[in-house]
């Protein structure tokens, strides 16, 4: 069942079900607080959609997908994910993320956030939600010493020995987005590397535009 809402007057399908699939948390509350959301006939009223623990799931908000119109995901898939690369190193909890636990590398894939309050002490979180591909397990991550594990294998296999410099910022963005929804920043290290990426970003730019490209 399609999920559906009133954008300044106009009905735009945001989703299917509990899956959010065409709008991010941020974009559904700024135009929320902005009044420009009204409900549709047989859906949800939005600000059902933007309370803790609601159900449902919003779509990971990817920084390339920024300037899109509400409800516009542009070429990309309804169901858009990022993968990432574990290599768990002994570690139980990364290597707990498969369905089938194994210590050799494997890819799991960002999707999406859920407004969870987190089991463990209740404290509202942004939780993300990922896949595991080859099982389609579909899990989230409450638990901030958790999700910092990842953003460390993001730090490691996608910004530290990433070769293409614009790949290598978008992930940084997204670690950085992901550990937000946490309350949290870039521990030093990862703090560190997404600056220097940012450098080396942005000394490409300089000499692409030196050469006229």
């Amino acid at each position: 069942m399609g999920e559906y809402v009133k954008y300044k007057g106009a009905e735009v399908k945001i989703g299917t079900c509990e899956s959010l699939y065409y709008v991010t948390y941020p974009k559904f509350k700024e135009a929320f607080d902005q009044k420009l959301l009204t409900p549709s006939e047989f859906s949800v009223h939005p600000a059902r959609c933007l309370e803790v623990d609601s159900g449902f799931l919003f779509r990971f908000p990817f920084p390339d997908e920024d300037k899109l119109a509400f409800g516009e995901i542009g070429k990309h898939g309804f169901n858009r994910g990022l993968p990432i690369k574990i290599v768990p190193g002994g570690d139980k909890d990364l290597i707990g993320l498969k369905d089938k636990p194994t210590d050799q590398e494997f890819t799991i894939h960002l999707i999406q956030q859920k407004f969870v309050r987190r089991e463990s002490d209740g404290t509202p979180v942004m939780a993300a939600v990922f896949s595991e591909p080859e099982s389609r397990k579909v899990f989230r991550i409450e638990e901030g010493s958790d999700i910092l594990k990842i953003a460390g294998q993001i730090m490691e296999h996608h910004i530290v020995h990433e070769s293409d410099r614009k790949l290598s910022m978008q992930y940084s963005q997204i670690a950085t987005r992901m550990l937000a929804g946490y309350g949290l920043k870039p521990d030093m290290s990862l703090r560190n590397s997404l600056n220097n990426t940012k450098r080396r970003v942005k000394r490409s730019k300089q000499i692409s535009k030196g050469r006229g490209l």
